[in-house]
């Protein structure tokens, strides 16, 4: 693994470790209350995790590229 590599999958965790926790640990309480499904707000974390960590590389590939020349 690369630097670059390190980089991207400390994104893809960190997008979405906590707000997935607290979504079920926090929001659980009102899901009694919730119009919509529990699934479609899981599901748009989980896109929008991959989102991040394709904008992540897009980032280092083209504005941080001198950082990772080696």
């Amino acid at each position: 693994m690369t630097k670059k590599d390190i980089v991207v999958m400390s994104a893809w965790q960190y997008s979405g470790a906590v707000l997935i926790n607290n979504y079920f640990a926090i929001s659980s309480a009102l899901f009694a209350s919730m119009t919509l499904p529990i699934i479609i707000p899981l599901a748009l974390m989980f896109i929008l995790k991959f989102v991040g960590s394709m904008l992540t590389r897009y980032l280092l590939n083209s504005v941080y590229k001198k950082d990772f020349a080696h």
